[in-house]
């Protein structure tokens, strides 16, 4: 009987072993499963950092894009200011013609009557010439 009972002791402490064993091997999947976990939460937190980048090149971008709207409202500016000038320039142009249109027209009048009173100064030429010579043949 002390046999069995050392046999049954020495089963116990075998299997007081195993179960040990068994633990620890179950603790070592836990750290295991631990370390899975912390390599995960490494590669969140890489993932993260990317995301976190990803968003400072959005914001670069943003801000070129506004960059460039501000740039679009500056040429829109200095093409409303080209057309400004342009209709003053047509402004003046059309008054210019306006004038040049006038002295054309009084240029023409005074033309006209500097013709008429030349034609009439030959008109009186002639007459005067005429009794001249009617003069000269009543003298002869």
């Amino acid at each position: 009987m002390e046999e069995k009972l050392d046999a049954l002791f020495k089963l116990v402490k075998t299997l007081g072993t195993n179960m040990n064993k068994r633990f620890d091997e179950v603790d070592n999947r836990f750290k295991q499963v631990d370390a899975r976990f912390e390599s995960m939460d490494k590669r969140f937190e890489q993932i993260d950092a990317r995301f976190e980048s990803i968003d400072e090149r959005f914001e670069q971008v943003d801000a070129r894009f506004e960059l460039m709207d501000e740039r679009f409202e500056q040429i829109d500016a200095r093409f409303e200011s080209i057309d400004e000038r342009f209709e003053q320039v047509d402004v003046k142009v059309d008054h210019l013609s306006s004038e040049m249109r006038s002295f054309y027209k009084r240029s023409e009048d005074r033309t006209n009557t500097h013709q008429n009173v030349l034609q009439q100064l030959s008109y009186k030429v002639n007459v005067h010439e005429g009794q001249i010579k009617e003069i000269q043949d009543k003298l002869q």
